[in-house]
C-alpha cells in the first residue's frame, strides 16, 4: 500500500525569519571567485591610478617648500664645508709647525752634541794665533789723496772678507781627524785697521791641536790671498806674530747656555702644540658635511609614485574583495532565492528531494570548491532513483503532475529523466501554475503534484505563490525537487 502522506498544508508564504546557513553562504560567495577577482582587479587599477595621481599632486604641492628648504640647507652645507676646510688648514699648519719645531729641536740637540766649540772647557782652552802685517807700497801712497779710502784699510778688509767661506773645510777636517761639521766655529779670521794686521785664531782642547788647526787654515788663507794679490793695491805682507797658549773663554758657557735655553723653549712649544692637537678634534676623522639632495621636479620621484600606486593598489584589491564579497553576501541574503534544501523544508514544511547536477566542474578550482562543499557526495542518477522511489511510496495514485518555476524545457527534460526511474507512475510535465491557465485547469481535487525548483535561481516568494495557487485548487503536493 502507498505510504500515508503526513504532509501538513503549508503556509502560502515563507516564514518571515529564515535561518542562514553560514557555510552555504561561504561556499556561495566562494563560487563567485571569478567575479570577485575581476572586481578586485578593477578596484586595484582604479585605486592605483588614484594613488599615482594623489602622489604627483602631493609632490607638486610640496615642491616649492622643498626647494626653499633645499636652498637653505645647501647654504648651510657650503658653510659647513668651508668651516671644515678652515679646520683642516689650521690642523695641517699646526702639524707643519710641530714638525718644523721638532726639526729645529733635533738640529739644536745635534749641534749641542757635535759642536767642539761648545764642548770646550771655558776655563782651560788652547788658543793659537797667527798675524800678518800689511804695508802699502810707496807709489800707492803717492796716489793717495785726501778723502780717499786708506789703501791699507782696503787691503786688510779684503783679506778678511768672506775668507772663511772659501776655506776647504773638508781637507781641514781630514787633517785634524775630526768629523764635526762645526769645525769652523773654532776658527776666526779678523783684522786690525789701525795696526794694519790680519790674524787667524784657532781654539782647541790642547795646544798642539790649536796650532795645527791654525796653521792649516793660515796656509789656505795665504794661498787665497796670493791668488787675489794682483787685484789689490800694491803691498807687502809679513808675518808679525805666531803664538799659542791656554786661556779662559767665558763666551763658551754663555753660548752653551743660550743653546740649552733654545732647546728648552722648543721643547715647551712642542708640548703646548701637542696638547693643543690632543684637544683639537682631527678634522679628517669627522664626517664630511652631507650635501642635501635637490628635490626633483613634480613627478620625478618615481619611487614615491610607484610605492603610492602599490599601496593604493593593495587597498584597492582588499576593497574589491570585501565589497564584492559583501555584495554577493547581500544578494544571497536579500535576494530571496532558494539556496539549500533546508531552507525549503523549514519554510514550507514539505519534503525536499535534492538532485545534484551531472555537469563536471568547469575547472580545477570549481572542482576543489565542490569537493570542499560536499556537493559531489552523491551523483545525479542515484539521487533521481531515490526521488522516484520516494515519490512512488507517498503517491496514492498513478499520475503525478510535475511543475515549478524552472523553465519548461528544463522541467520537461527532468520529468522525462525521472520517468525512466519511476515505474508504475505517469509523470506529466506542466508549465508554471502561476503563469499558465492550462496548468491551473489541470489541477483538480487531490491532484498529486511534484514541484521542481532550482538552487540559487528559484525564489521563495515564487514558490509560495505556486503553493497558494495549488492549494486553492485543492491540489496535493508530494514534495519539492531542488535541482542544482
Amino acid at each position: 500500500m502507498p505510504e500515508k502522506n503526513n504532509i501538513v498544508n503549508p503556509s502560502y508564504y515563507a516564514e518571515d525569519e529564515d535561518e542562514i546557513d553560514l557555510l552555504d553562504l561561504f561556499f556561495y560567495i566562494l563560487r563567485k571567485y571569478k567575479a570577485i577577482i575581476a572586481a578586485a582587479l578593477i578596484c586595484m587599477i582604479v585605486f592605483a591610478a588614484v594613488g599615482v595621481i594623489k602622489e604627483i599632486r602631493g609632490q607638486s604641492a610640496n615642491y616649492e617648500s622643498a626647494l626653499e628648504d633645499y636652498e637653505k640647507g645647501y647654504l648651510a652645507y657650503q658653510e659647513a664645508v668651508k668651516a671644515k676646510e678652515i679646520r683642516i688648514d689650521s690642523y695641517e699648519k699646526t702639524l707643519e709647525n710641530l714638525e718644523a719645531i721638532n726639526d729645529l729641536l733635533e738640529k739644536k740637540k745635534k749641534y749641542l752634541e757635535d759642536s767642539i766649540y761648545l764642548n770646550l772647557d771655558s776655563s782651560n782652552t788652547a788658543e793659537a794665533v797667527k798675524s800678518w802685517a800689511i804695508k802699502v807700497n810707496d807709489e800707492e801712497w803717492e796716489n793717495f789723496k785726501e778723502g780717499m779710502i786708506d789703501p791699507s784699510d782696503e787691503i786688510v778688509s779684503l783679506y778678511t772678507a768672506n775668507i772663511k767661506s772659501v776655506i776647504d773645510w773638508d781637507s781641514v777636517r781630514k787633517e785634524m781627524g775630526e768629523d764635526s761639521p762645526y769645525l769652523d766655529e773654532l776658527v776666526s779670521i779678523y783684522n786690525d785697521a789701525n795696526a794694519n794686521t790680519v790674524s787667524v785664531r784657532a781654539y782647541y782642547t790642547d795646544i798642539a791641536g790649536a796650532e795645527k788647526l791654525r796653521d792649516l787654515v793660515a796656509d789656505q788663507a795665504e794661498k787665497i790671498w796670493d791668488r787675489e794679490r794682483a787685484s789689490l793695491p800694491g803691498h807687502a805682507r809679513s808675518l808679525r806674530l805666531s803664538s799659542s797658549r791656554m786661556t779662559i773663554i767665558p763666551g763658551i758657557d754663555d753660548s752653551r747656555k743660550l743653546q740649552t735655553d733654545v732647546i728648552a723653549t722648543y721643547t715647551d712649544k712642542i708640548t703646548a702644540i701637542s696638547k693643543n692637537l690632543d684637544t683639537m678634534k682631527n678634522p679628517y676623522e669627522t664626517e664630511d658635511p652631507e650635501e642635501p639632495e635637490k628635490p626633483g621636479a613634480p613627478g620625478s620621484d618615481r619611487k614615491g609614485i610607484i610605492m603610492s600606486g602599490i599601496k593604493f593598489a593593495i587597498i584597492g584589491i582588499l576593497a574589491g574583495l570585501f565589497l564584492s564579497a559583501g555584495y554577493f553576501g547581500f544578494i544571497y541574503i536579500a535576494g530571496g532565492k532558494i539556496h539549500t534544501g533546508d531552507e525549503l523544508k523549514n519554510s514550507f514544511r514539505l519534503e525536499v528531494f535534492p538532485v545534484p547536477s551531472d555537469a563536471r566542474a568547469a575547472n580545477a578550482i570549481d572542482g576543489f570548491i565542490d569537493t570542499l562543499s560536499g556537493s559531489r557526495k552523491t551523483n545525479r542518477e542515484s539521487s533521481l532513483k531515490r526521488c522516484a522511489i520516494r515519490v512512488g511510496r507517498i503517491s496514492e495514485g498513478d499520475r503525478v503532475m510535475v511543475t515549478g518555476t524552472v523553465p519548461f524545457p528544463e522541467l520537461k527534460e527532468f520529468s522525462d529523466t525521472l520517468q525512466s526511474f519511476a515505474s508504475g507512475l505517469t509523470l506529466t510535465p506542466a508549465e508554471n501554475v502561476t503563469v499558465s491557465n492550462d496548468t491551473l485547469g489541470m489541477i483538480e481535487d487531490k491532484t498529486e503534484i511534484l514541484l521542481v525548483e532550482k538552487k540559487n535561481s528559484s525564489k521563495k516568494i515564487d514558490v509560495s505563490e505556486e503553493l497558494r495557487y495549488i492549494l486553492d485548487q485543492k491540489g496535493k503536493i508530494l514534495g519539492i525537487v531542488l535541482l542544482e
